[in-house]
């Protein structure tokens, strides 16, 4: 462990995202981070996938640059960061092709990379099945995806993240935590892969 890395990760996401929150939800934004974060550490994260994971999210949703983490953090965390980010486009494409674009990236990930996109898709999960619980398909209101195509990204993500073929003890056990969410997202959605087609 790096206490100071995370402790400088920590202090430049919480400056980055401010007070930004969770989307659907009235929590601040610096707990997803953090819950990523704890993810990527419990399923045998280093220091570095650490740090990238509280900070994988100020690509896409602050005014901080790649070329602004690499200065602060070095090319492996930046090249992270970059790896968990679906657009990096100043116009960015259409919700559900920008999507597709970021699930085909996942097969030629590096590891790192995609253990902290595990992580984040396992926390997001479980925070719309919570939802789901509580709101039923008003849960899904808050997303440009919907119903469907929240489900469809699941889906998705989760498969491309299979096929990598990673066999490493703590990713696997990642994405068995990841799989038991999507497919309760499915049922309470009451939706299937097919039916998105």
């Amino acid at each position: 462990m790096d206490p100071a890395l995370l402790r400088r990760a920590f202090d430049f996401a919480l400056a980055a995202h401010g007070d930004q929150i969770r989307k659907g939800l009235p929590v601040p934004f610096i707990s997803h981070l953090m819950g990523v974060a704890s993810l990527v550490m419990e399923h045998g994260g280093d220091p570095e996938e650490s740090a990238a994971a509280l900070l994988h999210d100020t690509l896409e949703d602050t005014p901080t640059t790649a070329a602004d983490l690499e200065a602060e953090f070095g090319p492996r965390i930046a090249g992270i960061v970059v790896a968990c980010t679906d657009n990096l486009q100043p116009c960015p494409p259409a919700w559900r092709e920008r999507k597709e674009r970021f699930i085909l990236c996942i097969h030629e990930t590096d590891p790192s990379s995609r253990l902290v996109i595990a992580a984040d898709k396992l926390h997001n999960a479980r925070d719309v099945v919570r939802s789901q619980r509580d709101l039923g398909d008003a849960a899904f209101r808050p997303f440009q995806g919907r119903k469907e195509g929240t489900v469809w990204y699941y889906c998705a993500a989760l498969s491309a993240l299979e096929e990598t073929g990673d066999v490493r003890e703590g990713f696997r056990a990642l994405l068995g935590d990841l799989r038991r969410e999507v497919e309760e997202m499915e049922r309470l959605a009451k939706l299937t892969v097919a039916d998105e087609g």
